[in-house]
């Protein structure tokens, strides 16, 4: 996949083949890489497909400031909710839930 644009060394911004803006995470997959580079898919760990502008933005805005392994643990803790209340989240919920794990640390 081509980087659309580059937040840190382990997450990017690309587009998926339906022109939809993804956010690629994942041990170093943009460490030394620019804009239109591509993104070895070997290392991507996780994939989110946001498609509110307003919230990929938001989403993009944490990434930049927390560890992968931190946003790792509160998308565990999500998932955990998700299988035992038997509900899908929004994107916007998914966000916000991921945020207020993070930001209660």
């Amino acid at each position: 996949m081509e980087i659309k644009r580059v937040l840190n060394n382990n997450t990017a911004i690309s587009t998926n083949h339906n022109g939809i803006d993804i956010l690629l995470m994942g041990a170093g997959i943009a460490f030394g890489k620019k804009q239109g580079q591509t993104v070895d898919m070997d290392k991507v760990e996780k994939t989110f497909i946001i498609k509110d502008k307003e919230t990929l933005n938001k989403f993009t805005a944490l990434v930049i400031d927390v560890p992968l392994a931190e946003i790792s643990v509160a998308e565990k803790i999500i998932n955990f909710a998700k299988i035992k209340l038997g509900k899908k989240f929004s994107d916007r919920a998914f966000y916000n839930q991921v945020s207020q794990i993070l930001l209660a640390n």
